[in-house]
């Protein structure tokens, strides 16, 4: 039975650039109460999974602190159901699911166990290395760009052409807004396809020096100061997802109004439902050197089962 087969898991130890890393034998997981456990399918690497294997930056390190021991990473699942703990009634086995780990992670092995609340089914016709790509890129650009922009609005991207720039893009424009893009010129192209009238190259101008105002800032690195990135937004209002803007902010006595920090969609909210919502999505994969690929239409999202 599968139950008395070590699953594989990417085990890492301490920190480095990878030769922390080793794939291992490990002991099948059990599913407690309200948890499920998933045979994992693909699961998604983001700048957070690399944060944490390599201690960079410093808050890298310190979250490892406070994860109790936890030596898989990975947190954008995409699983069949195996197993069902105790209580849980949402979902079926052999259901394929998505879920976004992070905090309890897991992903980076053969089987996962995380709360069933978490879990949202992937829809037919998206295809599973598609749908990995989206549980924490999406929840960010959702979360930031949903109920927020309304027509006519000017808003900045930076790190426009990552995951959740990209997605963030597509969203803004979707609603009638005129997006300005930032990130390296490497991924102008999938920046000016997600729909961004303007890209900047952060490596020979800087955005903040532009003249333009915006309505709306969406800093997905905080390569610069809340008070700077709030000086060019007409409102007063950006939102950075960063850790070191979240620090900032609490450690710097500048006041800034209506600075909204980022916060996760409920764990019941099907955000596969909600961006396929949209008419024309990209995603776009990223790479250590720096590449994109941009993968285009996930229409067939839209058709997602409500959790």
């Amino acid at each position: 039975m599968a139950r008395d087969v070590p699953m594989k898991a990417l085990i890492c130890r301490g920190f480095g650039e990878g030769e922390n890393l080793a794939l291992e034998g490990r002991p099948l997981p059990q599913p407690g109460p309200g948890q499920v456990r998933v045979k994992v399918l693909a699961c998604g690497a983001n700048a957070s999974d690399w944060e944490m294997i390599t201690g960079r930056p410093a808050y890298g390190r310190i979250s490892r602190w406070f994860l109790r021991g936890r030596d898989v990473f990975g947190s954008d699942i995409i699983g069949r159901v195996e197993a069902l703990g105790p209580g849980c009634t949402r979902l079926q086995t052999g259901q394929r699911v998505a879920a976004d780990t992070f905090g309890s992670f897991g992903g980076f092995a053969s089987y996962a166990v995380a709360a069933e609340k978490l879990f949202v089914p992937v829809p037919n016709g998206v295809s599973d290395i598609l749908a990995a790509a989206l549980p924490q890129s999406g929840t960010i650009a959702l979360t930031a760009m949903r109920g927020r922009v309304t027509p006519g609005m000017k808003v900045l991207v930076n790190g426009g052409g990552g995951g959740s720039g990209s997605l963030a893009i597509q969203l803004a424009v979707a609603e009638g807004a005129e997006v300005w893009g930032v990130d390296t010129g490497a991924k102008a192209d999938v920046m000016i396809e997600a729909g961004a009238s303007r890209v900047f190259d952060f490596e020979q101008e800087d955005w903040a020096e532009s003249g333009a105002e915006f309505d709306l800032i969406l800093d997905l690195w905080g390569t610069r100061p809340m008070r700077v990135t709030c000086s060019v937004s007409a409102w007063k209002w950006a939102i950075s997802v960063s850790a070191r803007s979240r620090i900032e902010r609490i450690c710097s006595r500048v006041k800034v109004s209506r600075v909204s920090r980022w916060r996760s969609l409920p764990p019941e909210s099907n955000w596969l439902t909600m961006i396929g919502s949209v008419p024309m999505i990209s995603t776009s994969t990223n790479s250590p050197t720096g590449r994109s690929v941009s993968t285009n239409t996930l229409q067939s999202i839209s058709g997602a089962s409500q959790a």
